[in-house]
């Protein structure tokens, strides 16, 4: 695990940009730092004043490393091959190297050392850019090609499940938000405020990842919070190449999550349960694979229980195994006692961390700065993370992907019944009738809010297109569009959102190859789970050093679930069927427990003993970004304060605020 840094340019450049951002990136890769340069060569991280009397360079990769796979120098990053003419620096794991080595071997490759990063050289040298299609686990990775005039390749993995962010110093306008062909420089980085860092991008807002961030309750990719940083989007390969006119920039997606041909689908269940359990316990196997301390973050459900469970069968009934859970003073929210209980069936050495408004509130500054993005969700791992790491382990074990893959949500109920209903909305009378029903549902008032806006036609793609994934947009969001245009005085007039709204397309073209749940799924893995868990999880835990592995997430796991029928997937008294069937052993405590999402009480601490520090935030709000009318943020608070809106509303505004005020944003 690491921090990953770089800059290709047409006229060659100082190192010093380079320096700043791994500088910002230290938490990533405490371990050591190193860099180099093409015509310069390999060096450690130094103070930034020996970079001065560096030659300049076209080319500079630079890594943040987190020591877990081959703990000596030989593990260094950036790495090269026996030549020096393919260089690589590398974020992730990639949980199969060990049988990728082996092939290469075979096929003459020599290594040096026992890291999963040299894999990579190698495997380039023997497949080229297909050498991506063979990997499994979690990556954001970049090449440098020095051979035929010089390439930068980057790469991330298929899920997303490490970021990657991209600037561009363009020679023509390629339109708002749109990768250019042709480029002067390009820097790409794991965090959004290491570019920021390197002092070559203004902090300037952007509105489309605004728009985005008040629909959702974080930015919504390829955008992020600052003007002209994008994300590479997950399964996607970079090619930059030098040439006389400049940097000729193309990409192309090598993984698409659409479903398997006939062929290869199964279709005895028995059959496709015994395999998917093999393939769990093989998979958890792999995952677990380190050099270093290793232990679970262990909640009161079904995923992470399972994730428990099966990392026994893996490792045998010998290996200590070390959980994590948080624990609360609120009753109503504290699953402590449950994962108390799973740990002990399972033979793990549990540690229970008690959190306290208080201690929320003296350590909120710093859990809001280890945010690389604003987001209403995530500090909950930020303390989970602080835990495992004091408690001196150096990679955890989530269960993240389980609700998204094996159909845990409320979303696989509620969205396949808005589509069954979505044909009778452009019916006036119908329309009208069912959206007087909405009044009167016993749901929360800011579900009927969504719900009205919904029915109104309202739309969170540019176009107004109605797509048959809006109602799952809806489900999943924040505030309605009709809310964020009372909020923003200039909504309607926002810059180009054609980028997400391409970005929304290519996923439904995605989904739509599978069974009702199948699209579910495919939605929810490349919306929330991409936007919100994966993102929050990444920078949460890399502020304490700490690597958090999802082997739920395996890309062999997803595409084997994807496909299987919905009758598979659904059970009227077993939720999640299908992973307890495969797990074989959960705990009935853990499976028939009432479904309940894992989080902070912060409804009662936003009234509480966070109230002074909510408000004001609320309060600068309008003045860092004029386009906030202050009467709008002031009702939401009321609203909250008044039981008629939810926490998460008010929480992602104050959250906003702060991380505007923490990296100096300024409006164009």
């Amino acid at each position: 695990m690491c921090g990953i840094a770089g800059i290709v340019s047409v006229e060659p450049v100082s190192a010093t940009p380079l320096w700043r951002m791994l500088r910002q990136m230290l938490h990533r890769g405490p371990d050591e730092g190193s860099l180099w340069g093409e015509g310069v060569g390999f060096m450690p991280c130094f103070e930034t004043s020996s970079y001065l009397e560096l030659p300049k360079s076209r080319v500079w990769l630079g890594n943040r490393r987190l020591r877990i796979l081959d703990l000596s120098p030989l593990g260094r990053q950036p790495m090269s091959n026996e030549d020096g003419t393919i260089w690589v620096t590398f974020n992730g794991e990639i949980v199969n190297f060990s049988s990728l080595r082996q092939t290469l071997q075979a096929k003459g490759h020599r290594f040096r050392s026992r890291t999963d990063t040299e894999v990579l050289v190698h495997a380039y040298e023997e497949w080229g850019d297909k050498f991506v299609e063979r990997l499994r686990g979690m990556f954001a990775l970049a090449i440098w090609d020095g051979r035929n005039g010089g390439q930068l390749l980057l790469v991330r993995d298929p899920l997303g499940i490490k970021p990657l962010y991209i600037w561009v110093d363009q020679r023509a306008s390629a339109g708002k938000n749109k990768l250019p062909e042709l480029a002067n420089q390009l820097l790409f980085a794991s965090e959004v405020r290491a570019l920021l860092a390197s002092g070559l991008v203004a902090p300037y807002l952007s509105k489309a990842g605004l728009w985005t961030y008040l629909c959702f309750g974080s930015v919504q990719e390829p955008f992020t919070l600052i003007d002209g940083i994008v994300a590479l989007p997950p399964g996607t390969l970079l090619a930059v190449t030098l040439t006389p006119d400049g940097l000729q920039i193309t990409h192309h997606r090598y993984f698409h999550l659409g479903p398997i041909d006939e062929d290869q689908r199964v279709n005895d269940r028995s059959t496709a349960l015994k395999a998917l359990r093999e393939l769990l316990v093989e998979t958890m196997r792999e995952w677990l694979v380190s050099d270093v301390p290793l232990g679970i973050f262990l909640s009161g459900g079904i995923d992470s229980a399972s994730v428990l469970s099966l990392a026994r069968k893996a490792s045998g009934e010998k290996t200590p195994l070390h959980t994590f859970t948080i624990a609360f003073r609120e009753e109503s929210f504290n699953e402590a006692p449950l994962a108390r209980q799973t740990a002990q069936r399972f033979g793990a050495e549990h540690t229970e961390v008690l959190v306290t408004p208080n201690e929320v509130l003296a350590r909120l500054p710093d859990a809001l700065k280890a945010m690389d993005q604003p987001t209403m969700n995530g500090i909950n791992t930020y303390f989970v993370s602080e835990a495992a790491k004091r408690a001196g382990l150096t990679v955890a074990l989530s269960g993240l992907g389980g609700d998204e893959i094996f159909a845990g949500y409320s979303t696989f109920q509620t969205v396949p019944f808005l589509w069954r209903w979505q044909g009778w909305w452009s019916v006036p009378v119908l329309g009208w009738g069912i959206g007087i029903l909405t009044t009167l549902l016993p749901v929360p008032p800011d579900t009927k809010v969504k719900l009205r806006s919904l029915l109104k036609g309202e739309s969170y793609l540019p176009d107004g297109l109605a797509l048959p994934c809006l109602p799952y947009l809806f489900a999943r969001a924040l505030f309605p569009p009709e809310t964020i245009r009372k909020l923003l005085v200039t909504s309607n007039s926002l810059e180009d959102l054609t980028a997400w709204n391409k970005r929304v397309k290519e996923i439904w073209a995605e989904a739509e190859g599978y069974e009702v749940l199948g699209k579910v799924s495919v939605l929810e893995l490349r919306h929330y789970l991409l936007n919100t868990l994966l993102r929050d999880t990444d920078f949460m835990s890399m502020a304490h050093s700490l690597e958090v592995r999802p082997p739920l997430l395996d890309i062999a796991i997803v595409r084997t679930v994807l496909p299987f029928p919905d009758s598979w997937k659904r059970d009227r008294k077993t939720p999640k069927a299908l992973l307890v069937e495969a797990v074989g052993d959960l705990p009935s405590f853990v499976v028939y427990r009432r479904k309940t999402t894992f989080t902070f009480p912060w409804a009662i601490w936003l009234r509480g003993e966070l109230r002074p520090v909510t408000e004001q935030a609320l309060m600068s709000l309008p003045d860092l970004i004029g386009d906030f009318r202050p009467e709008e943020v002031w009702a939401i608070w009321q609203n909250f304060l008044n039981g008629k809106t939810s926490w998460s509303r008010v929480w992602a505004l104050a959250v906003l605020s702060k991380w505007l005020q923490q990296n100096e944003v300024k409006e164009k």
